[in-house]
């Protein structure tokens, strides 16, 4: 073999070998592990301050619920208690934005909330200010496939009060997002099993 068919040979593969170099260093090095340094353990009953809202978790039941269809889903609901430190009444924030997440350990998956009741009633929306505790309670739902577990885990967002800006329009209002550079906190719930909800 001549010496420039095996230069040739090399310039060919050199990018190859220099992307496996590459990879092999990003798994070493945890690259494709979970990110831990934006999850904070928060202890069960401890306040933890979201910034719009202070909430408690304290435990959580579930029960199996028929749907029309005939298939059963899961009802996770978590109770704790909420307060408000602002000077204007506010509502919890739901959705993929929104202040919880509920995380089942064993099977990895995520679900954002249904409702939240606040106080006595489903009627209240809005926590008042003035730092007064209010009962909690954050209803999920996981589908038909999940096994039920001991426990669950129940990740509380930080949010912050800032302007959503497009092309410098409307920069005005500030309305609560999910504060992207703060950590989760992650509370680990009981989980009690309830009888199943008759059909």
């Amino acid at each position: 073999m001549s010496t420039h068919t095996s230069l040739r040979r090399w310039l060919r593969a050199w990018p190859w070998l220099a992307a496996l170099l590459v990879i092999s260093l990003v798994v070493g090095l945890g690259g494709f592990a979970r990110r831990t340094d934006k999850l904070v353990p928060a202890a069960l009953g401890a306040e933890i301050d979201s910034h719009n809202l202070v909430f408690t978790l304290t435990g959580a039941t579930l029960q199996a619920v028929p749907r029309i269809s005939g298939a059963t889903e899961w009802k996770v609901e978590v109770a704790g208690s909420v307060r408000n430190p602002n000077d204007e009444a506010l509502a919890p924030i739901l959705g993929p934005t929104g202040n919880f997440i509920l995380h089942d350990l064993s099977s990895g998956r995520t679900a954002e909330p249904d409702s939240v009741k606040i106080g006595a009633s489903f009627h209240r929306d809005l926590v008042p200010p003035g730092n007064s505790t209010l009962p909690l309670t954050v209803t999920f739902t996981l589908p038909p496939d999940y096994v039920p577990q001991a426990g669950i885990e129940v990740g509380v967002a930080k949010m912050e009060h800032t302007a959503n800006t497009v092309l410098g329009l409307n920069d005005k209002e500030l309305v609560w997002n999910v504060d992207s550079y703060a950590p989760l906190s992650l509370v680990q719930l009981p989980l009690t099993r309830l009888p199943d909800a008759p059909r």
